[in-house]
């Protein structure tokens, strides 16, 4: 209800983004991914979901079908994921839960590098298959856990310049892994976090991680939280409509 577009802006960087980086067109491939999360939301193959707290109804054991219709990223935040790595051009992107791999798709339809990590070796495998049936090479999936990537892999790179973290969805996981990742950003740093409302645990931890010192701009697109990390002489806080 708070939700607001782009009249009335004061800053900038946020009056940019929502005049133009959410009115980006969008490409013809992203219909190829539509297409081929229907397909998917069809499938019977058995799947077992036995990795952290996710965001959908989907528990224990049960189909691909119900992956792809309650835990994957549904078409209009995928759509607002393309848009903005497609606007803030990040060199690479990091993707903490890559699930079957469409919010993976999303992001790698920009031609943008993405470094995507999950942890459940089924789904690992599914989100590779996925991403060669769309053809999207730039996406890297590393089936090991969010711990042994922060450790092994983060370490050898310069910084992360755009994230996006849809991983286990508690309390106290989000606000480790906001930390232990907080090293890893410059002030050109753009943080996507997911299902920000999905409980009142992570609500919490959106309220608090926004609140951080580090954090300059936040964006509350009431499904994604977005971060920037652009030094300000005062804190700025915006609810968009998309």
């Amino acid at each position: 209800m708070r939700a607001q577009g782009p009249h009335g802006i004061h800053s900038p960087f946020v009056f940019d983004l929502v005049r133009h980086g959410l009115k980006k067109p969008l490409p013809k491939k992203l219909r190829e991914i539509h297409r081929l999360k229907k397909e998917l939301g069809r499938s019977k193959t058995p799947v077992t979901n036995n990795f952290g707290t996710n965001s959908g109804t989907f528990t224990g054991e049960g189909t691909l079908a119900q992956i792809a219709k309650t835990v994957s990223v549904p078409k209009k935040y995928g759509q607002l994921l393309y848009r903005l790595a497609a606007h803030f051009q990040p060199d690479f992107i990091v993707e903490l839960g890559s699930c079957i791999g469409i919010s993976t798709a999303y992001l790698a339809a920009t031609d943008i590098p993405v470094l995507s990590v999950e942890g459940n070796a089924q789904f690992a495998n599914l989100a590779k298959e996925n991403l060669e049936r769309l053809a999207l090479e730039n996406g890297t999936i590393y089936n090991t856990s969010f711990q042994e990537f922060i450790s092994q892999e983060l370490p050898q790179l310069p910084f992360i310049p755009f994230l996006y973290l849809d991983g286990d969805h508690s309390y106290e996981a989000t606000l480790e892994y906001f930390h232990q990742l907080l090293p890893y950003t410059r002030e050109e740093s753009i943080f996507v976090l997911d299902d920000i409302y999905w409980s009142a645990g992570m609500q919490k931890a959106w309220n608090e991680i926004r609140l951080h010192p580090s954090v300059g701009i936040s964006m509350d697109f009431f499904k994604f939280g977005v971060l920037s990390f652009k030094p300000m002489i005062q804190k700025q806080h915006f609810y968009l409509w998309y």
